[in-house]
């Protein structure tokens, strides 16, 4: 399964996650109505709490890493 990192953003003006569905290659995703953002959120949870050794992540919106990071314990 393939998503793109553009598929879930954080809007710091908004301060809440925003979904693109068009950016999603998951056609049951992206054929949800309004859970849509919810669904990714919940996918990405599961995908970067899998990695036993640990995850990389590159964020194509600085916004969002922006919000990650800030959540992040050191």
């Amino acid at each position: 399964m393939y998503f793109s990192l553009l598929s879930l953003v954080y809007d710091f003006e908004k301060q809440e996650w925003q979904g693109d569905k068009k950016s999603s290659e998951d056609t049951v995703v992206r054929g949800s109505k309004d859970k849509f953002a919810d669904l990714i959120k919940n996918t990405y949870r599961i995908l970067l709490t899998r990695g036993l050794k640990g995850c990389y992540v590159y964020f194509m919106d600085k916004d969002t890493e922006r919000f990650v990071k800030s959540r992040m314990e050191n």
